[in-house]
């Protein structure tokens, strides 16, 4: 099986062998888009998403790995739709 690491912004996305690989992968790649990062399933079945907020990070809000954009907005941590 194979994962599609989808941006939407119509361009770097990519695919991985594991969920794992594309999670990781994608966090390195995240850029200031102000859209979520989506990792979907050979099926085209998201398994996981990574959401964009449009404000600041708040620490006193409970994630463990944020990629923070300043007050641009920041990605909250990995959700499992399995």
């Amino acid at each position: 099986m194979s994962y599609l690491v989808n941006f939407h912004t119509g361009a770097g996305n990519f695919t991985a062998d594991t969920l794992e690989e594309a999670m990781t992968r994608a966090d390195e790649a995240a850029a200031y888009t102000q859209q979520d990062i989506t990792v979907e399933d050979d099926n085209g079945t998201q398994v996981a998403i990574r959401r964009w907020y449009g404000v600041a990070y708040d620490p006193e809000i409970p994630e463990e790995a944020p990629i923070d954009f300043g007050k641009f907005g920041y990605y909250a941590d990995w959700f499992l739709d399995q």
